[in-house]
């Protein structure tokens, strides 16, 4: 199991390169990878001050994931 931060997964998401070659391996072969509610919640805040874009296809992601 692997709990991700919210660098983390962002760069997992969108920039994949960022990862080392070792995290990339590591999450690759895990189980189970998480992410806390509360990432969503920053990522969310960046994107609002304008600090990042995320993709529309994120946002319903996170939505649906909210409904369920």
């Amino acid at each position: 199991m692997i709990l991700l931060d919210t660098q983390a997964l962002l760069w997992l998401l969108f920039e994949p390169g960022k990862l080392g070659t070792s995290a990339r391996d590591r999450i690759a072969q895990s189980p189970k990878v998480y992410a806390s509610a509360i990432s969503h919640v920053e990522i969310r805040i960046k994107q609002a001050l304008g600090k990042i874009r995320v993709p529309e296809t994120y946002v319903d992601d996170v939505r649906r994931a909210d409904a369920a």
